[in-house]
């Protein structure tokens, strides 16, 4: 209790968890929108990188040991994942404080509409072709920046020469 006064008094920032309600929704915008299976899917990502790894050091070892490496971790991370005291409280921290109980239940109504499901359902294709398309202009980019800089740093040469 004096921690929390002195914090008060300082003017730091005290945390206080969702309502129960607001968390029960926020749980459902999570379920929603599919946010287990993006966690799920950077986790397969590094159980995959890992057992790259695995493999080269352990190549005696037969291929179907590993996909039953990978399932088993996979089953383990997906019921790890939404633990209390783990990643779900964080991502729950995190909607928790960037929005209000009603943009949170708007949210839901958005996501249980037509279009809402059809976000979730096209959201990684559409991901996925903003990060290529993202890279190509990115190179692009990236020559057109060299040049400027490039003629800018001649110009700047130029100037401090005279």
């Amino acid at each position: 209790m004096i921690a929390l006064c002195a914090a008060f008094a300082l003017g730091l920032d005290v945390e206080a968890a969702p309502t129960p309600e607001k968390r029960a929704d926020i749980e459902k915008l999570l379920k929603l929108t599919n946010a287990q299976a993006v966690a799920l899917e950077f986790a397969a990502t590094k159980i995959d990188y890992l057992l790259v790894y695995a493999r080269k050091a352990k190549p005696f070892i037969k291929a179907e040991a590993f996909r039953s490496v990978r399932d088993e971790l996979l089953e383990e991370m997906a019921e790890r994942v939404w633990q209390s005291g783990s990643f779900a409280d964080q991502v729950i921290a995190t909607w928790d404080t960037r929005f209000t109980h009603d943009e949170i239940k708007a949210l839901i109504v958005f996501y249980e509409s037509d279009v809402g499901r059809k976000l979730v359902i096209l959201r990684p294709e559409i991901e996925k072709e903003q990060r290529s398309a993202g890279r190509v202009w990115g190179q692009e980019m990236e020559a057109i920046i060299a040049d400027r800089v490039r003629a800018k740093l001649g110009e700047l040469e130029a100037s401090q020469q005279h």
